[in-house]
């Protein structure tokens, strides 16, 4: 359904799977060989490598089921690209509609919803990646020092 959304509303994109190399994925990539959809998968990528990704990418899509602070999507974010992700990402790193979109649910319609209107709207995606850009500010490591050091003398 991913792969319907996507064409009926006029994305051209290659998708580009980074992360473990697992069974699912694998079954993923060679079951979509096979139709209209450009994907790829990377794996074990070092970080620099996923850096030139991210600065490269119009969006990364994280449907995580289980996030802490979500150090993927604001790596992404620094790098001026726009996020869809699931609603376990902290509403502190992702706001929907300012720097990137949120879903509710882990139907791969919704993800490809989003990341069509985002695709398919250039003011939208300037807006967006440049509030993601702006918007990871606060997680800077000096300023979140400051933030422990003015909690420890206060206690």
């Amino acid at each position: 359904e991913f792969r319907r959304v996507l064409f009926r509303s006029g994305v051209d994109a290659k998708l580009i799977v980074v992360g473990a190399k697992n069974d699912y994925v694998e079954g993923l990539i060679q079951h979509e060989k096979h139709s209209n959809l450009n994907i790829e998968a990377k794996y074990n990528i070092p970080h620099n490598a996923l850096i030139d990704l991210y600065s490269r990418a119009k969006a990364m899509l994280l449907p995580s089921k289980y996030e802490g602070l979500a150090y993927v999507a604001i790596e992404a974010m620094a790098s001026g690209t726009p996020v869809v992700v699931s609603a376990q990402i902290p509403t502190e790193a992702v706001t929907n509609g300012y720097n990137g979109f949120r879903t509710e649910t882990y139907n791969p319609t919704d993800y490809a919803e989003k990341l069509a209107l985002l695709l398919n709207d250039e003011k939208l995606w300037s807006k967006l990646s440049k509030n993601a850009t702006q918007s990871v500010n606060q997680f800077d490591h000096i300023k979140v020092a400051k933030e422990y050091e003015k909690l420890i003398t206060r206690a």
